[in-house]
């Protein structure tokens, strides 16, 4: 199953799906923004979402647009900001003390999911990640989430996830908690139930294209070495006060290179980065900074060379 470039919305959860979940999803935002023009195209697919009856639960901190759009046929469910997983364990945990889990699904088509299950229970760890666990944690009331995990094994739900939730440290774990808690409903490629990962660029809820696709260029040379090891966009401040050090990313320890020279091109680092003042600091240490960029963004005004490059109106070229 795709998770990126392959989301299912339209015709499978406007008449299969009964429960459609927006975790962390915002989609009548993100679905104007994409990497050349906006994808409006896929929002009427949420308009007949909005018009089909169907149960619907936005998960979000933050009362979105999507919210409003759906008015009183959407629930809205506010943890606090940072405690998805917590929320997610808590109906896992209640999955497992019901027997709800799907344990034909997780037998033929996961793996490591015996590991998991010592530490949901507890026995790993010595706590178990029951629904008090997590209301302690997240905000949401135990029953409320003794009442999702119910909703969600008795009726076939899709899990529809925005990636605002991953944009922290340890963020990757909220996506691989949901994947694992869709796994474990078993309804992964049913239609109707499962997850999807992406709803924003790319037509999120548009019918997934079947033909060729033009190949693009590499990333990188066959037999070729990178010259530093890549990181986390997010972490280039720490990454520029801490050269050498330690850090964890994706379940790995990795160290920081120590970074001499930055060439940054395609990026919005100073519109986009946690904490601007603490970003000019960092970017006071390479030895020199080349910015390729088509305007005076803060990036350019930062950089000790600015290169000029051509706007897509300038490009004569297949995009």
């Amino acid at each position: 199953m795709r998770c990126i470039s392959s989301r299912p919305v339209g015709r499978w959860c406007s008449s299969t799906a009964k429960w459609v979940v927006l975790w962390s999803a915002n989609p009548l935002n993100t679905l104007k923004i994409a990497w050349n023009a906006s994808d409006e195209q896929g929002i009427p697919w949420f308009d007949r979402l909005r018009q089909s009856g169907k149960r619907l639960i936005c998960i979000d901190p933050m009362r979105s647009e999507t919210v409003d759009f759906f008015g009183d046929s959407m629930e809205w469910i506010a943890p606090h900001m940072g405690t998805d997983v917590a929320l997610m364990l808590g109906i896992a945990h209640t999955l497992v003390e019901n027997d709800w889990q799907d344990d034909a699904f997780l037998t033929r088509c996961t793996s490591g999911y015996d590991i998991f299950a010592r530490y949901l229970t507890g026995e790993s760890d010595g706590v178990a990640k029951t629904a008090e666990w997590a209301a302690a944690i997240c905000g949401v009331k135990a029953d409320k989430i003794r009442e999702l995990a119910q909703l969600f094994h008795e009726n076939t739900t899709m899990l529809m996830a925005g990636w605002g939730m991953q944009r922290q440290q340890y963020g990757e774990q909220k996506h691989w908690m949901l994947v694992t808690l869709a796994a474990m409903l078993g309804q992964i490629g049913t239609p109707g139930g499962g997850f999807g990962l992406s709803y924003h660029f790319a037509n999120g809820g548009n019918p997934t294209r079947r033909a060729a696709v033009l190949g693009s260029m590499q990333g990188s040379v066959a037999g070729g070495v990178d010259a530093v090891e890549k990181i986390p966009v997010a972490r280039i401040v720490e990454a520029l006060e801490n050269p050498g050090a330690e850090y964890q990313h994706n379940g790995m320890a990795r160290r920081f290179p120590d970074i001499r020279f930055i060439w940054w091109a395609g990026g919005a680092n100073f519109t986009h980065h946690q904490d601007t003042n603490r970003l000019i600091q960092a970017w006071q240490k390479p030895e020199l900074i080349v910015i390729s960029e088509c305007f005076w963004t803060a990036a350019a005004r930062h950089a000790d060379i600015v290169l000029p490059a051509t706007t897509s109106f300038e490009r004569n070229d297949l995009t």
